[in-house]
């Protein structure tokens, strides 16, 4: 072996490798040893530390077989493709380095991109394991591609007829405090379009928001969107801590602020604001969802306008938002909920009469 060289990776393994086997292959590592090369004492330094490395020892594993094969011997899945290709884009092995560029050395990403092209023909559950993985890899998976791969196999997935006929609505949590039927009761047809939320359902507030958003952006329908969204919280916020209650609830209604306005419906935006009440949302999310509430009012029923009143506060039906929607602007039909009460008890009796 030439020069030894550790390489301590987070902290959860520690590996000692030769530097002439992998710098060939790594930019990184070629580049480290060259400016070491300056100067006597800097030469000594054979130890490198790679914090926050893409798919941890598992994947740095797999890059040094890949380069003490000689760019051979390592099996791309769709189990580690993702984390293989951000792991390469970490070491700076997206394409030869000078050394080997007029060699036909192949590179680690080209190959794990080779993998990823095939992604729409997964089987579900590998497309839905590498959302998740994405999780743990931005942001180079959204510099590297990986997450644009994966939200267009996803799309490209929930199009097709549900495995097994699977539908979300079976097995769904009821919960008087989240009562979001009017979004997540649909029909056959419906159903059969919405399979796929409840492998999703475990997806982190902030990951949730990313493929809702990137869904959209390729064309998703809007409706379908607002549902998991509601999904999404009714499935989760029983449980939650206030911490990941605001975050659950700030994805869904920054997501939910992008949507068609026929997407969501009144009912739908009064069960947020319902589960919102006791938790102090950031200044913007809270504005956006009284903007969406005070635009679409003049749908309301008195029912919804109970939102029962933070535990611990008067129970008089108040909340601080809520009173905010009688001044959201020229687009609020009513002056206040005081005088907009009425109304809407008469508009509901007029439904149930007919």
């Amino acid at each position: 072996m030439g020069s030894v060289l550790e390489v301590d990776v987070d902290a959860q393994a520690v590996f000692f490798l030769d530097k002439d086997a992998l710098a060939p292959f790594s930019r990184k590592i070629k580049n480290l040893f060259e400016e070491e090369l300056v100067g006597a004492a800097a030469s000594r330094r054979r130890r490198l530390v790679l914090h926050g490395f893409p798919g941890g020892a598992e994947a740095f594993e797999l890059v040094a077989r890949f380069c003490y094969g000689g760019g051979a011997g390592v099996t791309v899945t769709a189990a580690n493709a993702c984390a293989v290709r951000c792991a390469a884009q970490y070491m700076e092995m997206a394409d030869a380095t000078a050394a080997t560029a007029a060699s036909t050395a192949p590179s680690l990403a080209k190959v794990a991109d080779k993998t990823l092209e095939d992604m729409p023909h997964w089987p579900w559950q590998c497309v839905v394991d590498a959302v998740k993985q994405c999780q743990s890899l931005f942001p180079l998976a959204e510099s590297t591609g990986v997450f644009d791969k994966v939200v267009g196999a996803l799309l490209a997935q929930i199009a097709m007829p549900a495995p097994g006929d699977a539908t979300p609505t079976s097995s769904s949590p009821e919960s008087s405090a989240f009562r979001f039927s009017c979004d997540t009761k649909c029909s056959s047809l419906s159903m059969r379009r919405t399979w796929w939320f409840e492998d999703l359902v475990v997806l982190s507030p902030g990951m949730v928001e990313r493929v809702a958003k990137a869904l959209l952006a390729r064309g998703a329908d809007h409706g379908i969107v607002a549902r998991f969204l509601f999904y999404y919280l009714k499935c989760r916020i029983a449980g939650a801590n206030a911490e990941d209650k605001k975050a659950m609830l700030e994805a869904a209604i920054t997501v939910i602020a992008d949507l068609n306005r026929s997407s969501v419906s009144c009912k739908g935006l009064f069960g947020i604001l319902r589960i919102a009440s006791p938790v102090k949302l950031a200044a913007g999310c809270q504005e956006m969802l009284v903007d969406m509430i005070g635009r679409k009012l003049d749908h309301a029923t008195l029912d919804n306008l109970l939102v029962q009143a933070p535990s611990g506060k008067p129970r008089d039906g108040r909340f601080g938002p809520r009173g905010q929607i009688g001044h959201h602007g020229p687009t609020f039909p009513f002056p206040n909920l005081a005088s907009a009460a009425p109304r809407l008890g008469t508009r509901r009796s007029a439904r149930e009469a007919r």
